[in-house]
């Protein structure tokens, strides 16, 4: 067989069990023990960005896209991990009682930290065990690649090891992973959407009580487009962790005199801030926290536009959060600008906005059916004209959560 895995050999799931099933005796060997194979998509977010971990709503939606994956249990304590979208195959070891991140093993302090994170609620794993992998998620695309891997690593531990533990404790795991293991301040929204996803569905999720609802997603005659710059991010290390400290920054002050104490920046209305932002002396946290608070009611205003199949009045919804992204928390780059400044200009275009935590990433559009080439076509020419580079371009579909195959 070749190796490492080309994307053809995941267009269903019953060929992504058989390649996986075959890579996994290739790179592990044979065993005793039974091989247990998985899917978890990544997600996509129709709007409500930096709001998730300021007690706020977001409306993010599973994605076809994802990660695969095949575990099996070991004997001993040993914990093997490899990737088929590395070309090296190199498999990256560690020891149960003996986790700490390392910047050497890069992805697999992902899958290293749920281990991490599930021993640390007292459900350490009693063996050790082997874990092949293989995406179709583009990386650094603000397509949640790591929360994808975090919430197939969990399933792979329940499904191994028999832990009884539901989906909202597993996303939560998920994201201590990345808060207390990879050092990325991350809020719930990735890993809950990428286990709660429903075909066809976004999710009005709020983080702060983490109830929710499945809205439908009626865009009939639209398509939904993902733009990607291919400019690269990468939370534990950008700007994110300085904007989620401003955040908090803000609500301290704002706290101060208060009546009553404020848990989040989110529970306040747009017109109770405007009332209240005089408390924030600093200029840039004002804006910050005004970005958070705004975003919050416009994507409760989003949720009932799709409610009704009012798409003209979401698609406004989504230029004006890119605008507040840009000017006013100050996440975007000039290629998503550009993107969206040009989508703009382009009549069958309804809306867009830069994706995802910022500083690069995907621009998610509403575009009418039908032209979905001519899409791509102008903005591949004008992009490549500006920046000397291809966008890449992927249509989303809106699927289930993860699951085991």
């Amino acid at each position: 067989m070749e190796l490492p895995a080309s994307a053809e050999n995941f267009t269903t799931m019953g060929k992504a069990k058989a390649y996986l099933g075959d890579a996994f005796q290739e790179v592990f060997g044979p065993s005793g023990e039974k091989v247990h194979f998985f899917f978890s998509p990544g997600r996509a977010n129709l709007i409500g960005e930096h709001t998730d971990y300021n007690g706020g709503l977001a409306l993010p939606f599973a994605i076809q896209l994802g990660t695969f994956g095949a575990a099996r249990a070991r004997e001993d304590d040993r914990l093997r991990f490899c990737s088929l979208s590395f070309p090296d195959l190199q498999v990256i070891e560690s020891r149960i009682g003996n986790l700490s991140y390392k910047k050497k093993d890069g992805w697999a302090n992902y899958p290293k930290g749920v281990v991490w994170a599930y021993a640390k609620k007292g459900m350490e794993a009693p063996r050790g065990m082997d874990l092949l992998i293989a995406g179709t998620l583009p990386i650094g695309a603000g397509l949640s690649s790591s929360a994808s891997l975090e919430v197939l690593t969990g399933l792979a531990l329940q499904s191994l090891f028999g832990f009884p533990i539901s989906k909202v404790q597993t996303a939560l795991l998920a994201q201590e992973t990345e808060n207390g293991f990879c050092g990325a301040h991350t809020g719930i929204m990735d890993p809950f959407a990428c286990l709660m996803g429903e075909e066809g569905h976004a999710i009005l999720l709020q983080s702060s009580s983490l109830k929710y609802e499945q809205v439908p997603v009626h865009v009939d005659g639209c398509r939904l487009i993902l733009t990607d710059t291919r400019v690269k991010h990468s939370l534990a290390s950008s700007a994110y962790n300085d904007r989620r400290k401003t955040c908090e920054d803000a609500l301290s002050y704002l706290e101060r005199g208060a009546r009553e104490p404020l848990k989040f920046l989110c529970d306040l209305s747009p017109e109770e801030f405007e009332k209240r932002k005089i408390a924030i002396p600093d200029e840039d946290c004002r804006e910050k926290a005004a970005h958070v608070i705004r975003e919050n009611a416009r994507t409760r205003q989003a949720a009932e536009a799709l409610k009704k199949g009012d798409l003209e009045r979401f698609g406004q919804l989504l230029y004006a959060s890119h605008e507040s992204l840009r000017d006013l928390f100050e996440v975007s780059c000039p290629e998503l600008d550009f993107l969206v400044d040009k989508s703009q200009k382009m009549p069958y275009v309804l809306g867009s906005r830069m994706m995802g935590g910022g500083f690069g990433g995907c621009t998610i559009t509403l575009l009418k059916e039908g032209r979905e080439e001519k899409y791509r076509q102008e903005m591949r020419r004008g992009f490549t004209g500006r920046f000397g580079r291809e966008p890449a371009f992927y249509q989303v579909e809106i699927t289930d959560g993860a699951r085991e195959i």
